[in-house]
């Protein structure tokens, strides 16, 4: 404790202090009770009096005095808090549990996926409600919100039972649909450019077809001519019986089948190179590529076709493309070695070949009794005739050919055997 002149800011007392003792805070006890009259609670404090009240109804609103009353507009089970409590800090508390009963309802949303569904049933309205599901298949639940997995897919009656606290029912039902996960396909088959579509599974809401050159169908098997040829990208849409909406897609080729194949013969050789003709066999072709093998290459409709190679040589590989409108490319590979390769066996050799010698060398793997040798051009045309006996290594002589493919034909045993070489 100080003293201060109120006349000047400066003058003050000493200190002096004052010691004195208080008595004990007093303890509070929450004491009381409430009455439930239809939705409205009543509470009393039966505690001291002189104490501060405060109600808690349990739902957010709050009361004070020692008597209080509140309606409820909401059925619930409610838990009423008295909290008593004085100037010095002592605090006390009591519960009371009440239950306002009022209208019942029976209320649930579903989410469907696929065979699984999931309840719930937040809506329904009631004091302390317990539900009973029943799902239709003979399976029940007491959850609140549960999930249930169907065994089949199919349309369920689906009941539930809300009670609440007070013992009153009600009573709500829907029919669900569980569907099974659909894979939706199609297979086709044609004849020439009609086309059969046939979509899996069945049983579906509804198809719907998109063929892919502007025009549609529907069912679940279509049929459609196409007017081109070509790959057409084919959609199917279906619904299943759920609504749910289904799509798959495939590519259909309209072109014939594909194959190429091709044969050759020699026509003539000589200073300025090799001339072969080529003859291709070919379906469901819409053109041709020739690759000569020697640089050059010719792109034509045309299944007959010659060329002049530029040197005398066994080496070139040429390679005919054959394609169609739908993308489609068949390869086929052929080497000018193989020219006579129907007639030639290890039962002779010829070397060198090419050759630029005067002699050229013809071996047998054995001592023959007789051979007849015959020389020959492009054109069958005979050169010359040699007969041996007991040889099993000839030299013949070749000085006087000109450049050039020409042919050595064999008789041995009876059998003829030919082989090419090319004298240079």
């Amino acid at each position: 404790v100080f003293v201060k002149d109120s006349c000047t800011a400066n003058l003050l007392s000493a200190n002096a202090s004052v010691n004195f003792t208080t008595g004990p805070c007093p303890p509070v006890i929450a004491l009381g009770n409430v009455t439930l009259t239809g939705a409205t609670a009543t509470a009393i404090n039966t505690g001291n009096t002189q104490d501060s009240i405060l109600w808690d109804w349990g739902n957010g609103a709050f009361s004070t005095l020692d008597s209080a009353s509140y309606t409820y507009t909401i059925p619930n089970i409610y838990v009423v808090k008295q909290i008593v409590f004085n100037d010095c800090g002592s605090i006390d508390s009591a519960t009371y549990t009440i239950t306002v009963c009022g209208a019942v309802t029976s209320s649930f949303a579903t989410t469907s996926n696929s065979l699984s569904i999931a309840f719930d049933a937040s809506a329904s309205i009631g004091a302390g409600l317990t539900y009973q599901w029943d799902f239709g298949d003979g399976f029940t639940s007491s959850a609140k919100s549960p999930t249930h997995l169907y065994n089949n897919s199919g349309t369920y009656l689906v009941t539930l039972i809300t009670t609440d606290a007070c013992g009153t029912s009600a009573t709500s039902s829907q029919l669900i649909t569980a569907c099974a996960p659909v894979g939706l396909s199609y297979n086709t088959s044609n004849s020439g450019s009609q086309f059969t579509f046939n979509a899996t599974p069945s049983g579906l809401a509804s198809y719907q077809w998109d063929f892919g050159d502007g025009t549609t169908g529907s069912g679940q098997t279509a049929t459609h001519n196409y007017q081109a040829s070509g790959n057409f990208k084919v959609e199917l849409t279906a619904v299943d019986t759920c609504s749910g909406v289904l799509t798959y897609s495939d590519t259909v080729s309209t072109c014939p089948p594909l194959s190429a194949d091709f044969t050759f013969s020699i026509v003539s050789s000589g200073a300025n190179g090799l001339l072969v003709s080529f003859l291709a066999n070919v379906s469901g072709s819409s053109g041709l590529l020739w690759v000569w093998g020697d640089g050059t290459q010719t792109s034509t409709p045309a299944t007959s076709i010659a060329h002049s190679f530029p040197a005398i040589s066994f080496s070139y590989v040429i390679r005919l493309y054959a394609f169609n409108d739908c993308g489609d490319t068949v390869q086929v590979t052929r080497s000018l070695n193989e020219v006579g390769l129907e007639e030639r066996n290890s039962s002779f050799s010829l070397y060198p070949n090419p050759n630029s010698s005067e002699i050229l060398n013809i071996v047998f793997p054995n001592e023959v009794d007789y051979t007849e040798i015959s020389l020959l051009d492009l054109s069958g045309r005979n050169l010359s005739i040699h007969k041996f006996e007991n040889e099993s290594h000839i030299k013949l002589d070749i000085a006087h050919l000109s450049p050039g493919m020409y042919l050595i034909r064999i008789l041995k045993d009876g059998v003829l055997r030919t082989q090419p070489f090319i004298k240079l």
